[in-house]
């Protein structure tokens, strides 16, 4: 399974990344697909601009974005990545 964005559940837990819905009046600001917010955490490190890793906010499973692995490696946010 690619692990993205648009990706609603879970594949370790099942829980259901979909928030509140987006205003209307703010969609122009977001991917035209784009209804609903995420929950969704999205992990950036130092050695890439951007986001490096995906994490599951229920269950805190990690994964890789460029690979979609799941990894052992956790994000705690007084830590960062252990």
């Amino acid at each position: 399974m690619l692990m993205d964005s648009e990706t609603r559940y879970c594949p370790v837990c099942r829980a259901d990344w979909q928030a509140s819905e987006i205003p209307a009046k703010s969609r122009q600001y977001y991917a035209p697909s784009a209804t609903h917010y995420s929950r969704l955490i999205s992990i950036e490190t130092r050695s890439y601009d951007g986001v490096s890793y995906w994490q599951c906010p229920d269950c805190k499973a990690t994964w890789d974005r460029w690979t979609s692995a799941l990894t052992a490696r956790q994000f705690h946010p007084s830590k960062g990545l252990t």
